[in-house]
């Protein structure tokens, strides 16, 4: 599995090649002249000793910011993103029975997935160089990563490294700020996340804080940290705990390691949920998202494998109807969300 890095990635975009893959794409002439006024007609002053300079005129590269950017940029990631399906690259199949995964393409980010070969490190070698070539975009070695499975020999290890220049990956490396390989610990992979709540919470013990200001925080700030892994992960009832116990003393003592005296029964300030439900709500959730589109990926998958696609999406929105109103209540606690 590759990680690659883009350095600078928006501000090496190159206008020409941009240019033809829209119109590759059937963009017409007229809307191809608006997005080119859009980026090419941009200009920058340095400020010198509080003064502006004269303005200059940049020759390649889109603004970092711009709201149409991101999308920009995902026309020119389309080229690696063909070149990798028309490769022989062997990729990974999660089941027996499920397409293969070769790439992920999320706006800079990049994660491929191969044989451990010289064989198709050389494809994948020659994919990433004709694409710099064509869009002025470069890879970072230095941010970029390759993890091995422990099967992999030694010797394989060195050569594919050698042939890339890029550092093996440490275990638990992150993807999207997802981990992107779980060990078989899932307190020691989640473990990160009690550490930002802690370090969250200790940047507020110099605060005066009512009651109600500390459960604003706790609701609006840390919970909103592990809603994201939540909705990829089922994290473990005793890191659920963990959790929870770290927050209840913030809410009493004003830090996150300091234990006091709780002056109010739990179960007086929060309506407890299901055990069983407390973490896939905000998973099932997700899966009805993206299941919700019946013209979407995931039912055309289904259909290639001849799949009775009315069935399957009537008993998923069923299942997930009824999780989803498991547990009702309000209340400060961490994992009692909706």
């Amino acid at each position: 599995m590759m990680k690659l890095d883009m350095r600078k990635a928006y501000g090496l975009v190159d206008w020409d090649c941009l240019d033809s893959i829209l119109k590759a794409y059937g963009f017409s002439e007229k809307w191809r002249g608006w997005i080119n006024a859009c980026i090419r007609t941009v200009k920058f002053s340095i400020l010198l000793n509080g003064s502006p300079t004269e303005p200059f005129f940049p020759s390649r590269g889109i603004r970092q910011g711009d709201p149409i950017s991101p999308f920009l940029f995902i026309l020119m990631s389309i080229l690696i993103d063909e070149a990798v399906a028309k490769v022989d690259i062997h990729g990974i199949k999660l089941n027996r029975n499920c397409p293969r995964i070769s790439h992920c393409l999320f706006a800079d980010d990049t994660v491929i997935f191969g044989k451990a070969s010289v064989r198709e490190a050389y494809h994948i070698q020659s994919i990433l160089r004709r694409y710099s070539e064509a869009t002025g975009q470069e890879i970072n070695a230095n941010k970029s990563s390759i993890f091995f499975s422990k099967n992999t020999p030694e010797a394989i290890k060195m050569l594919v490294t050698n042939k890339f220049g890029f550092p093996p990956s440490v275990c638990h490396d992150k993807y999207l700020g997802v981990p992107s390989e779980r060990g078989r610990s899932k307190k020691e992979t989640f473990m990160f996340l009690l550490e930002r709540i802690e370090k969250k919470g200790e940047s507020w013990k110099s605060l005066l804080l009512s009651p109600g200001g500390k459960e604003v925080l706790l609701k609006v700030v840390i919970q909103a940290i592990t809603s994201y892994i939540m909705s990829v992960f089922l994290l473990s009832l005793s890191l659920a705990n963990k959790m929870d116990s770290i927050l209840k003393r913030f809410f009493w003592s004003g830090s996150m390691k300091k234990k006091s005296i709780h002056w109010r029964d739990a179960r007086v300030l929060e309506k407890q949920k299901k055990t069983e439900c407390w973490a896939s709500r905000i998973f099932i959730f997700s899966i009805w998202r993206l299941s919700g589109n019946k013209y979407g990926e995931c039912w055309r998958i289904l259909m290639l494998f001849g799949f009775d696609c009315l069935r399957v999406f009537t008993l998923l929105m069923e299942t997930c109807t009824q999780l989803l109103r498991e547990g009702e209540g309000r209340g400060f606690g961490m994992f009692f969300l909706c």
